[in-house]
């Protein structure tokens, strides 16, 4: 398993980043933004989870990582 062999930090990290992003992307959606300000800011926020979240799978591969990720996207909907 690729997860054992991985230094747990990073994982964290990239974790770490991927909740960041979600709530960004939240506060844009539901924020005081309007307009085009507010899609630039999700897509952008969006593109990064997608960057971090590949790199998490290249990292600690997509069985372990996809989990990972659902469990972040559940967070910001608790």
């Amino acid at each position: 398993m690729m997860l054992q062999s991985t230094n747990q930090s990073e994982v964290a990290i990239l974790l770490s980043q991927i909740d960041a992003e979600y709530a960004s992307a939240s506060t844009a959606l539901y924020g005081l933004s309007s307009g085009s300000t507010r899609h630039a800011v999700i897509s952008a926020r969006m593109e990064h989870i997608q960057s971090v979240s590949q790199h998490l799978i290249d990292t600690i591969g997509q069985e372990a990582a996809l989990p990972l990720i659902v469990a972040a996207m559940d967070r910001l909907n608790s």
